[in-house]
């Protein structure tokens, strides 16, 4: 049996809600992300490889990389459970530097709420060692 990969997950959105979306979106594509883990409706976890070009002057993967692999993957899990919305805000906190050592990352994405048009996400970023490397809260609004 093959493994679950991100497409195939967000193949089962109503086609109507995904009409006219790129999903996965090529960025996701780009970054390789890899399909970890989905708990339906609350959790998504994804790995992303450390690539040498994600790397700041110090070596150490760049803070909007970061940033991006964790839209990546609040993002799906948004769609999954919601309807389709759109990126208000991303607060991003880094906590330790994400090491050019780390052969990947991995973020988890858990829906904190959902009221209305909003919808409220929260992301960990861990090394492969699951050291805490940083965290996220983005708010999204739904169209």
């Amino acid at each position: 049996m093959s493994k679950p990969n991100l497409e195939s997950l967000l193949s089962t959105i109503p086609v109507e809600l995904r009409q006219g979306l790129e999903l996965p979106p090529k960025i996701y594509v780009e970054m390789e992300g890899e399909l970890l883990g989905y708990k339906e409706g609350k959790l998504l976890t994804i790995r992303y490889p450390f690539k040498e070009y994600y790397q700041n002057p110090f070596g150490y993967m760049q803070g909007g990389i970061i940033s991006a692999a964790i839209d990546n993957t609040v993002a799906p899990l948004s769609y999954l459970a919601c309807a389709t919305n759109i990126t208000k805000s991303i607060t991003t906190k880094f906590i330790r530097p994400v090491l050019n050592t780390y052969s990947h990352i991995i973020v988890e994405a858990r829906l904190n709420k959902s009221d209305g048009n909003n919808i409220t996400l929260n992301a960990v970023v861990r090394s492969p060692e699951q050291d805490l490397l940083a965290t996220g809260v983005v708010e999204c609004i739904e169209v």
